[in-house]
C-alpha cells in the first residue's frame, strides 16, 4: 500500500507539473489599445487619477481635472493623455519640470482651490463608508512648498553617468532630478554633490536608494543597497565629501560610514541624536501642528498619558514639561534615543519608555488603566489589535495621529462602537499634491 500511495503521488506530482507548464507556456493576454480616444473627465478618483466614461466603463488618466476634454490612448481601464482639447476652469499650468514623468506630486495640476475641496471630499468619503462622524472637522492643515525635511531618492550608474531622482509613476525607472518643489532647500542644494557621490561608490549597472534627512545641524543621509563592501578608500571618499557638504553623518543600511558630528533634532526644546533612518513627520511646520493638536487634546487631564507608537519622542517631549509620560516604542534604536534625551532633559516631569511592538503585544485593559488618556500614532496598517484592548479599557480619552484616513476609519468606528465620541477630527496635508492625507482625531468616552 505504501509502494501504491507512493507511485500515485508521484503521477500527481507530474501531473501538476504538467499542469504549471502548460499555464506558464500560455501566451499572455494581449489587451488592444485604442488610439486617440475622446474623453471628458468628470471627477478625480481616490488615488488622484482622473476618471472619464468610455463606453460604460470607467477609464482612469493620470494628471487629468474634471471637465478636461481630452484625447487619451486607452488600454484597458487605463488612459494615457495625448492631447488637451480643452482645459478645465480646475486646471493650472504645473509648476515643477519634472511634473508628469516624476512618480510625486501627481496633482500639482489642479487649482488650489479644488485639489484642497477634493482632499477633503475624499476624507469626508472615507468616513461615511465606516459610518464615522465627528462632532466638529476642523480646517484643512496645509503645508508651505520647500518644507519637506526628508526624502528617498534612487539613484542608478550606467555607462559611467549617474542618474538620481525618484521613480516614475507606476515603475521602476529613475527620473532623473534636478529640482524638486517640495523639498527642503538644503536638501535639494546637496543633489549635485550626491550625485559625485554615487559615481564614485557605484558599479556600472549598480542602482542604491538614499534616504535624506535636514537636521538642526546639517544633513543626515543613509544609503541602502550596495551589493559589495565599500574599501578603505572608498569610505575615506564618503568620509571627505560628507565633511565638504555639510553633511553630518552618512550609515549605509545602519552602519557608521563617515559621521562629522551626531546629528539631532530639536523636538519640544530638547535635542535628541536621532538613529539612522528613524521615522519623523515630513515637515517641521506639519511636525508642531500635529503637537500642538495632542497637547490641546489632552489639556484638561489629571494624572499619566501612555504615548503609543513613540519614535523618537514627538509627542512624548512635548508633553513630559506637564504631566509624566510612558512611552512605548518597538525600534530600539528609537527608545535608546529617547531615554537618553529624557535622562538628560532638565524640567521635566516623569518619562518612562519601554520596548514594545505593540502590534504582538498591545497594552492590555489592566495596564490602560492607569492612565488618564492615550495617543496612538501607528503605522500605516492602522492599531487593530490595540484598539481592541482599548475598547475594553477604562481610559477616558485618545487621541489618535493617523497618516491613512482609511484605517483610521475602521479603528474610529470599533471606538464609536465601544462608547467613545470622536469629538474633534483635523485633516493635515503634509505630503503637498498627493492623494495622501494625514488627521489627528480626539477620542472621549461616553
Amino acid at each position: 500500500m505504501q509502494a501504491a500511495r507512493t507511485l500515485r503521488g508521484t503521477f500527481s506530482l507530474r501531473h501538476k507539473h504538467s499542469n504549471e507548464r502548460k499555464r506558464h507556456n500560455r501566451p499572455k493576454k494581449v489587451v488592444p489599445t485604442l488610439q486617440n480616444v475622446e474623453l471628458t473627465i468628470s471627477h478625480i478618483g481616490h488615488r488622484g487619477d482622473g476618471c472619464a466614461d468610455y463606453e460604460g466603463r470607467t477609464i482612469f488618466v493620470p494628471f487629468t481635472a474634471p471637465g478636461d476634454h481630452i484625447r487619451a490612448d486607452v488600454t484597458g481601464d487605463r488612459g494615457a493623455l495625448i492631447e488637451m482639447l480643452e482645459p478645465s476652469k480646475d486646471r493650472r499650468q504645473a509648476p515643477c519640470p519634472h511634473y508628469r514623468v516624476c512618480g510625486g506630486c501627481s496633482l500639482q495640476h489642479l487649482t488650489q482651490d479644488y485639489y484642497q475641496s477634493w482632499q477633503l471630499k475624499q476624507f469626508h468619503e472615507t468616513l461615511k463608508k465606516h459610518s464615522v462622524s465627528a462632532e466638529i472637522i476642523q480646517p484643512l492643515f496645509t503645508v508651505e512648498e520647500n518644507t519637506r525635511r526628508r526624502a528617498t531618492l534612487s539613484a542608478l550608474k550606467r555607462r559611467g553617468e549617474i542618474t538620481l531622482g525618484y521613480l516614475a509613476p507606476k515603475s521602476h525607472d529613475i527620473v532623473d532630478v534636478t529640482a524638486c518643489l517640495v523639498l527642503d532647500p538644503a536638501l535639494e542644494a546637496l543633489l549635485p554633490a550626491l550625485r559625485i557621490l554615487m559615481g564614485d561608490l557605484l558599479a556600472n549597472g549598480d542602482k542604491a536608494k538614499i534616504s535624506m534627512t535636514k537636521v538642526e545641524n546639517g544633513v543626515d543621509i543613509n544609503i541602502e543597497g550596495f551589493e559589495r563592501e565599500l574599501t578603505a578608500e572608498e569610505r575615506g571618499k564618503v568620509a571627505d565629501w560628507a565633511q565638504g557638504a555639510n553633511v553630518c553623518r552618512v550609515t549605509s543600511d545602519g552602519e557608521i560610514l563617515a559621521q562629522h558630528r551626531a546629528p539631532y533634532l530639536t523636538i519640544a526644546k530638547e535635542n535628541i541624536e536621532i538613529p539612522p533612518g528613524a521615522f519623523l513627520q515630513a515637515t517641521q511646520m506639519s511636525q508642531e501642528k500635529l503637537q500642538t493638536l495632542v497637547s490641546e487634546a489632552l489639556a484638561d487631564t489629571k494624572g499619566p498619558v501612555a504615548d503609543l507608537y513613540a519614535g523618537c519622542g514627538t509627542f512624548t517631549l512635548a508633553l513630559a514639561h506637564d504631566r509624566p509620560i510612558h512611552a512605548f516604542e518597538g525600534d530600539g534604536h528609537c527608545v535608546k534615543a529617547l531615554i537618553n534625551t529624557a535622562h538628560h532633559a532638565k524640567g521635566l516631569k516623569p518619562v518612562e519608555v519601554s520596548k514594545r511592538d505593540l502590534a504582538d503585544r498591545p497594552l492590555m485593559p489592566a495596564e490602560l488603566k492607569k492612565f488618564a488618556g492615550v495617543i496612538l500614532d501607528p503605522p500605516r496598517n492602522g492599531a487593530a489589535p490595540q484598539i481592541q484592548q482599548i475598547t475594553e479599557s477604562s481610559v477616558p480619552l485618545i487621541v489618535y495621529a493617523s497618516c491613512n484616513p482609511t484605517t483610521f476609519a475602521r479603528d474610529a468606528a470599533q471606538l464609536i462602537e465601544a462608547s467613545y465620541t470622536l469629538k474633534t477630527l483635523t485633516p493635515v496635508d503634509q505630503f503637498l499634491y498627493s492623494a495622501h492625507l494625514e488627521c489627528v482625531g480626539v477620542f472621549e468616552r461616553a
